[in-house]
């Protein structure tokens, strides 16, 4: 029987102690963000990066502060030196709802698998929907798209939350935020991501409707 938890790919909702005031880049307006650094720094990567209470989401929930939480991921990234793709992910959807586009880009490519390396659920077929959304590729992600939708659903798939608490998540993952890429198609990452996204889970009423998000 296969147990796969479940690592959450955004869905954010604090730390006080230190207030960051950047200025104003590529348009952004970022307002004083409350954060802990060097605490949030020396938490483990669990907690660091799925405490949807704290974490870099602490940060990413408080208005204008997307870019300060990606830059407290990357710092995250190099002061613990780790390799952990959902990060470098997770840093690249931050700049891409932020405007960051380009370096949002350069971020997603980051995380593809290596050739060989098991792909069980079709992760680098939502990257390149991911990428061909923000390139404003119709073709390339109506192609991602039809990738991601013939990932066979292993025997025994029992996807867990990073609680180990059972998910009736609908397969395959993430094609729900493919299908509000392409039903939003034009708009901003950040719109599409927060407006659009189709059913994640069985329950939802939207699943009976799928239609609805596969066009």
């Amino acid at each position: 029987m296969i147990y796969t938890k479940f690592i959450i790919a955004l869905s954010l909702p604090a730390l006080t102690s230190f207030s960051y005031v950047p200025t104003a880049i590529a348009g952004v307006k970022i307002e004083s963000c409350s954060l802990d650094r060097s605490a949030l720094l020396s938490l483990d990567e669990n907690s660091f990066d799925q405490d949807f209470a704290g974490g870099w989401r602490a940060v990413a929930t408080q208005d204008g502060c997307k870019i300060v939480a990606a830059d407290l991921i990357r710092e995250y990234i190099e002061k613990n030196k780790t390799t952990s793709t959902i990060l470098i992910f997770h840093e690249a959807q931050m700049r891409a709802m932020a405007g960051q586009t380009e370096d949002a880009i350069r971020l997603f490519a980051k995380t593809f698998k290596e050739p060989g390396e098991p792909d069980k659920i079709g992760w680098n077929y939502y990257v390149e929907a991911t990428i061909a959304f923000l390139k404003k590729d119709a073709a390339a992600l109506q192609s991602a798209r039809a990738k991601l939708a013939e990932v066979l659903e292993p025997d025994g798939y029992n996807p867990v939350d990073v609680n180990g608490q059972p998910m009736n998540l609908i397969w395959p993952p993430n094609l729900n935020v493919v299908d509000g890429f392409i039903k939003c198609f034009g708009k901003t990452y950040n719109e599409s991501f927060s407006e659009c996204n189709g059913p994640l889970l069985k329950e939802d009423p939207r699943f009976e409707r799928k239609e609805e998000y596969a066009n």
